[in-house]
């Protein structure tokens, strides 16, 4: 019988891409992962990580303890993981009473300090592709762009934070025309990814975009 792992992390999406490269690792160790995520993450982690299990966090089944969302899932997820139903347990959420970050640190070199995996590791995030809804993205902006994805040059940008502030290309830079990064209908972030492939740069601010182009460099 397999080992079992439970991953307290829930979110953000962006926190789901740093997460999942050790995800993969303790699946390729022989683990089954288990991966609580807030209902807005689980149709991305079931859909798209196939080395996960995942588990849906709603607010009928986790009421709110605490005005943190991500603090009062851990307190549930760490209640579960205390009744010994896991083999082995990864609290990387960090919503303890004292940081887990050390002086020097950032908080995804903390999570994988936590894990004992080389943090180079962030960089080789992998999923499984869907070509169908890449190909609709692409004709869309294509569409609404005037532009041909594979022949023409542009430059992708994203530029609102995880904390809903917007920053600015400065302008006269590029001559490119300008592709931003935004949400469309039931498009994932990881859907943009031939888009961000063929671009000529890449103008990105910190949030769930950056941290999915940080954890695909090797394939880019």
């Amino acid at each position: 019988m397999k080992k079992t792992v439970l991953i307290i992390q829930s979110g953000a999406m962006g926190d789901i891409f740093i997460v999942a490269p050790i995800a993969r690792a303790y699946f390729l160790r022989g683990y089954m992962v288990y991966w609580p995520v807030r209902e807005q993450f689980f149709d991305f982690v079931s859909e798209y990580l196939p080395y996960v299990n995942a588990l849906c966090v709603d607010d009928k089944h986790f009421p709110k303890r605490n005005d943190d969302w991500l603090r009062s899932d851990t307190m549930h997820l760490t209640d579960i993981s205390s009744r010994g139903h896991y083999d082995l347990v990864l609290n990387l959420a960090d919503r303890g009473a004292v940081s887990m970050e050390r002086p020097g640190e950032t908080f995804e070199e903390t999570k994988y300090r936590q894990v004992d995996i080389p943090f180079s590791m962030k960089h080789h995030f992998f999923w499984n592709r869907n070509k169908e809804k890449e190909n609709d993205l692409i004709a869309y902006i294509e569409e609404v762009h005037n532009i041909n994805i594979k022949k023409d040059e542009y430059v992708i940008a994203h530029l609102e934070s995880s904390h809903g502030d917007r920053a600015k290309i400065p302008e006269g830079i590029f001559n490119y025309p300008i592709i931003e990064i935004t949400k469309i209908r039931d498009f994932e972030i990881v859907d943009w990814y031939p888009i961000i492939c063929r671009a000529m740069a890449i103008f990105c601010v910190e949030s769930a975009v950056h941290q999915f182009i940080d954890g695909c460099i090797h394939r880019l």
